[in-house]
């Protein structure tokens, strides 16, 4: 793995569960951006998706960034939700990504975050 790729993984019971990544950038600005957040089907509706999150959240403050972004896909409302509960709100394309009517680009400002 990359050394700016931060990969935490969630388990039950010794069971992978799901799994989330971050990778630091700087092509436009410094941010983190979620580049995977996936939880099993049988492990869905536990809020391991939120704990994942607050790792690569916290995993990114901790190393002095700020700004956590992602791209997320139009036809993903379970996503988007989860997103928008943690307080990420839309904004523009961002690093090298264009626009594209299937994706949504998202990012939160970690200064906002409790703890």
């Amino acid at each position: 793995m990359k050394d700016n790729v931060h990969l935490v993984g969630a388990f039950v019971r010794g069971a992978l569960a799901g799994i989330g990544a971050v990778k630091m950038m700087d092509d436009d600005g410094q941010y983190g951006e979620i580049k995977r957040m996936f939880v099993l089907d049988n492990y869905r509706g536990l809020g391991i998706s939120r704990q994942i999150m607050d790792a690569l959240h916290q995993y990114l403050k901790h190393n002095g960034v700020s700004i956590a972004r992602l791209e997320t896909g139009v036809n993903q409302p379970e996503s988007i939700g989860l997103y928008q509960t943690l307080g990420y709100r839309v904004c523009e394309p961002y690093g090298q990504y264009q626009s594209h009517p299937l994706s949504i680009f998202m990012e939160l400002d970690l200064n906002s975050l409790d703890g």
